[in-house]
């Protein structure tokens, strides 16, 4: 005779662990959440960098960041760091000063030493050249230059605009002129050119190119793949 006898304890040992099947269903739902987050990280920065000039596009890439869902909080967020609001990021939309010391170097101009500009005629924080924007004005600032000593200590003005004689730039008094007159003895020399840019400035919608690769094969695919992967692991974790 054979005698067969069934206790029950690992049954009740799985139906106690498949008590926790939904929150482990969310538990998938947000590590989907997240993946979709870190997708779009990842397509937006390559996005970025493959579509305009980065010296370091590391940093582009390091410049983004993921808020992970939970179970107990359903969102997932992925974005460029900000400050705050609509912050850039940059302090003097915080209405700070930028104290930053800035130093041109020969990486920025390919090695060429001729192609640095030098500090003091550099639009730099801080600097305060003159402006003339008309043409009645360059008789007025000229003498006040003259008159302060700015024009014979190698003094800048800026020009803007085309009203007047000068192409628009940063010019520099130069020193030792010959002549009996002021402007005979302190001619100017534009050491800077302002002209629009070669590329018209253009918007790119990053956000749109991070989104086109969270397709709904994309979401099927992690979500069915986060599933699985917690399926098993209860699995194991029941018949161990």
């Amino acid at each position: 005779m054979a005698m067969f006898k069934f206790d029950g304890s690992g049954l009740k040992k799985f139906c106690k662990e498949l008590e926790k099947l939904p929150k482990l269903i969310e538990q998938g739902e947000a590590m989907t959440l997240n993946a979709m987050a870190f997708r779009f990280k990842q397509d937006a920065a390559e996005a970025i960098i493959g579509n305009f000039t980065s010296r370091k596009p590391a940093f582009v890439r390091s410049s983004f960041r993921v808020q992970k869902a939970t179970a107990a909080n359903m969102e997932a967020a992925a974005g460029s760091i900000a400050l705050g609001g609509s912050s850039t990021g940059f302090v003097e939309m915080l209405g700070e000063n930028d104290d930053r010391a800035r130093v041109p170097t020969l990486l920025s101009r390919g090695g060429n030493a001729a192609g640095v500009m030098p500090k003091q005629n550099r639009l730099m924080p801080g600097a305060n050249f003159p402006e003339i924007s008309e043409e009645e004005t360059i008789s007025q600032v000229f003498a006040e230059m003259y008159r302060s000593g700015a024009a014979a200590s190698g003094g800048a003005f800026i020009v803007r605009g085309n009203n007047t004689p000068f192409t628009p730039g940063l010019y520099r008094f130069r020193k030792g002129g010959a002549g009996k007159t002021a402007k005979e003895r302190y001619p100017v020399k534009m050491v800077q050119r302002f002209e629009p840019p070669k590329n018209k400035p253009r918007k790119f919608d990053w956000i749109g190119a991070g989104l086109k690769g969270i397709t709904e094969d994309f979401v099927n695919d992690a979500h069915i793949k986060n599933l699985d992967y917690l399926a098993k692991k209860l699995l194991k974790k029941i018949f161990k």
